[in-house]
């Protein structure tokens, strides 16, 4: 959107990947227009996305990334509508994976949207830290405020499609010296195993 609305980073190694396509969208009921925003958002929230290709072997995914609105309680319900719907798209069944900071946790409506979407061909996220620990506990706080703590709920997530199968997730509470923080998040990072990738492997050893 040049200057107008937010930025979403995503990065990637280079040596492994090259980016075959990328691009954005904007959560709002005109996706396509730079800096829009609907509902009851404070600011315009966007997606930026890449198509990643392994250098290697020629396989792709998408990669998208993102940030709700921390105000709009719609906005976040709709923000969720948009995301499947775009992602789907773009995707076109191909393996997908979702990060952001979502300003939800998951009693939230915009978060049973993504992984209980009931839209016609609307992708359903799998939360891939849920997937390794099935039971909710109370020290999942994600959001400190530069103040640490664990005490909490996750707003952070890293989702995929069922093409992928979760290895492991975690919440990284590392700080740094003096009891100084990199952000006033916590980082959340996941490993995934392509399913499809596997059944092939499987395939050819036989």
């Amino acid at each position: 959107g040049k200057r107008k609305g937010a930025w979403a980073l995503i990065g990637f190694r280079r040596d492994r990947f090259r980016a075959a396509a990328e691009g954005d969208f904007w959560l709002s009921e005109q996706p396509a227009v730079a800096g829009s925003k609907s509902w009851d958002a404070a600011l315009p929230r966007i997606c930026s996305w890449v198509r990643l290709c392994e250098i290697a072997s020629g396989r792709e995914f998408i990669f998208a990334n993102t940030h709700f609105d921390h105000k709009g309680v719609i906005a976040r319900q709709e923000a969720s509508k948009v995301l499947s719907r775009e992602l789907s798209g773009i995707a076109q069944g191909m393996p997908a994976i979702l990060t952001g900071d979502l300003n939800i946790v998951e009693d939230d409506p915009a978060y049973a949207l993504l992984v209980r979407s009931d839209m016609p061909g609307a992708i359903q996220w799998i939360d891939a830290y849920r997937e390794m620990h099935p039971q909710r506990m109370p020290d999942e706080l994600t959001f400190h405020a530069f103040q640490g703590g664990v005490t909490g709920s996750r707003i952070d997530f890293v989702f995929h499609t069922e093409h992928f199968t979760t290895l492991a997730a975690v919440i990284d509470r590392t700080g740094l010296a003096e009891g100084r923080f990199p952000s006033d998040h916590y980082a959340v990072t996941a490993e995934a195993d392509v399913k499809v990738l596997t059944a092939r492997l499987r395939e050819l050893s036989r």
